[in-house]
């Protein structure tokens, strides 16, 4: 590069470097930063660096000098984002179980390059603690940007549907041909509901509105040659019926249960004890059941036993169940089980 060219690019890159490296507790000295310049075969000596300095504070650019015995330090204290609320958009994307582990590094690093490198360091450490349970589909944050300009251009989308079985594996839905279904739908908004994203969308091969959750999405499709139909425009007034809080069970003492479901309820113990869990399922013992029954399998968990957790389990009808205790805790289970269903019987005779 001609040094036209390097010079051109200086002042970009000297802004760049004090943004990347400095903040008010980290600086770069006059020494530092010429060296770093002509590493990159940008000249710069320490007259030069003054009139450079010089020109971006002259043109609006925060960037602050000490003299500290016979050289300058130089730092910048100008960033899009203050830190604090870098530290929250940090937490926020560990906190979000549909984005996989991976992509959440590749989030905070970028989020930790706003606030310059130290900052980026102590962001890594993450001194919140979620332990959320991850989900692994690795798409599903880039379908959001598709789904969303879908729904703002009122254009079809198409897409594969997806369960998991009791190793965590997809196995995707059919036809009535026994092929790999591809969805058709008209998209009416999405929904953001206890820590899942939802597509609420009008489904014309079954008449109705359904909702789709995105993370059990794949191949997602937009189809700007086919539009919604005004039943589905109208439909968006809705949205704020179907975003209800669902339940959470992190109350009570801990327990250690095991509990068996079929595998037909493998989604249900996945979205609550996350898809990692896999490789503790084993199957239940066959003798303890039916022939032609369902396969049966068995999770070890910890869980904090309370009337949520109860209910939850009982919107299963009795697929989902206790069927070992340890440390004797068997017996207050039960009690505490059967107290939550006599009240809620009494309260049904007293309607």
């Amino acid at each position: 590069m001609r040094n036209g060219g390097r010079n051109k690019i200086k002042l970009l890159k000297l802004y760049e470097m004090l943004m990347k490296e400095t903040d008010a507790d980290h600086h770069l000295t006059t020494n530092q930063i010429c060296d770093r310049l002509n590493a990159m075969d940008i000249p710069c000596d320490r007259r030069t660096l003054t009139d450079d300095i010089e020109t971006l504070i002259n043109n609006g650019y925060e960037v602050k000098k000490d003299k500290v015995r016979n050289t300058n330090k130089y730092w910048t204290v100008e960033r899009p984002f203050e830190k604090g609320e870098l530290r929250v958009l940090a937490d926020g994307v560990r906190a979000a179980r549909f984005i996989p582990k991976k992509i959440t590094d590749y989030f905070i690093e970028r989020i930790g390059d706003l606030g310059g490198r130290a900052f980026a360091k102590e962001l890594e450490e993450g001194l919140v603690d979620y332990q959320p349970a991850k989900h692994t589909n690795m798409t599903a944050v880039y379908a959001l940007d598709d789904l969303h300009q879908a729904i703002l251009d009122n254009d079809y989308v198409t897409f594969r549907y997806f369960d998991l079985d009791h190793r965590a594996e997809r196995r995707y839905r059919l036809d009535e041909n026994g092929r790999e279904k591809v969805y058709e739908v008209e998209p009416v908004g999405l929904i953001y509901n206890s820590d899942f994203y939802y597509l609420r969308a009008y489904a014309p091969y079954a008449e109705e509105f359904r909702n789709y959750r995105v993370d059990r999405m794949a191949d997602v499709k937009v189809d700007p040659h086919r539009k919604i139909s005004l039943r589905a425009k109208a439909e968006r007034c809705n949205l704020p019926i179907f975003n209800k809080e669902a339940f959470r069970m992190f109350d009570g003492r801990p327990r250690s249960l095991t509990l068996e479901f079929p595998e037909s309820d493998c989604n249900a113990i996945f979205d609550i004890f996350g898809e990692d869990v896999h490789t503790s399922i084993h199957p239940a013992p066959t003798s303890e059941h039916e022939p032609g029954e369902e396969p049966k399998y068995r999770l070890r968990v910890e869980v904090r036993p309370s009337p949520v957790f109860y209910s939850w389990l009982v919107q299963y009808g009795g697929r989902i169940r206790i069927v070992e205790a340890l440390h004797d805790d068997g017996d207050e289970i039960r009690q505490e089980f059967r107290a939550l269903l006599e009240q809620l019987l009494g309260t049904l005779q007293q309607a």
